[in-house]
């Protein structure tokens, strides 16, 4: 069975529309090793096709790692060489390339309405909080944000993703505004929210511009988790309707949208012919076990 196991592993490797025909052998050009008794060795390796591959290595002894350091290249189908060298020692594996991605610069500026809007939040957290320290109690627990610096903070990340010159259209809100709209702000129709002293809340928001966000939650379950449970909906500049649901529990954080990527197919069928190899070994395998199954009844 693990024979026929390998073969359907050549085989469908073998359908891969680049593959080499048997009689393409690569010559191997060069293929220095050391090998120590203290462990330590190194290799030089080069083949006819291109690829070069160099390693050496040794034992901390006490520290109990290993460090190496190498590189290697090789030639893509378009001629351009790609060449990698790396360090792996205590502090862990270290490559160094032309060809590794590189992160972007950070690309949600928030735009200087959002900042004022969020300044003006924190200035009502700080005079909550004086009030709170004179014995009102009636906006909110101690040390807990309140529901407008949340919705602030929400507007912000909506308003830094539409910034983004490159995001995508499934994902970009509605109502993107210039610098030049400062002027006219997005009204709030609905503004709904609870606060219980036992720690759970629900809110319920709606703005003009067709953004609506509902939550409900409780401080602590049977288990020992805080529950959430909400939606989130608005118009896309295409005028489709975005719209996303989610339960955040002891299974973890649950979405569920049209609008949520799905895995593609396997894209790698297998052939009639590695199935027909499957099945035969499949059946001489129960041959086996039947005939040793006799031979122990007998």
């Amino acid at each position: 069975m693990k024979v026929f196991v390998l073969t359907v592993l050549v085989a469908v490797a073998a359908a891969r529309p680049d593959k080499r025909t048997s009689e393409e052998v690569v010559p191997i050009l060069r293929d220095d090793r050391v090998e120590f008794a203290d462990g330590a060795y190194s290799f030089d390796v080069e083949t006819g096709d291109g690829i070069r591959r160099s390693e050496a290595g040794q034992s901390q002894g006490d520290a109990g790692a290993v460090n190496m350091a190498g590189d290697y290249a090789f030639t893509f189908p378009d001629g351009q060489e790609f060449y990698l060298k790396f360090v792996a020692d205590e502090s862990g594996y270290k490559p160094e390339s032309p060809f590794l991605p590189v992160a972007p610069a950070f690309p949600h500026p928030i735009p200087q309405f959002v900042l004022d809007q969020i300044a003006f939040a924190a200035k009502e957290d700080a005079n909550r909080e004086l009030d709170q320290a004179r014995g009102d109690y009636r906006r909110g627990a101690p040390g807990q944000y309140s529901t407008t610096m949340k919705f602030i903070i929400f507007v912000a990340l909506v308003a830094s993703a539409l910034a983004r010159p490159d995001s995508p259209p499934s994902y970009s809100a509605p109502g993107q505004r210039s610098s030049d709209d400062v002027k006219d702000p997005v009204k709030i129709l609905r503004d709904d929210r609870v606060q219980p002293e036992d720690g759970s809340y629900a809110f319920d928001i709606e703005t003009e511009d067709g953004i609506v966000r509902s939550e409900a939650g409780q401080n602590e379950n049977e288990a020992g988790v805080v529950v959430q449970a909400g939606q989130v909906s608005y118009t896309l500049p295409d005028g489709t309707l975005f719209e996303l649901k989610f339960v955040a529990d002891e299974n973890g954080y649950q979405p569920q949208s049209d609008f949520l990527p799905v895995a593609p197919a396997n894209p790698h069928p297998i052939p009639d012919f590695v199935k027909e190899q499957i099945e035969r070994a499949e059946r001489e395998r129960q041959a086996d076990l039947s005939n040793s199954q006799r031979a122990t009844y007998n």
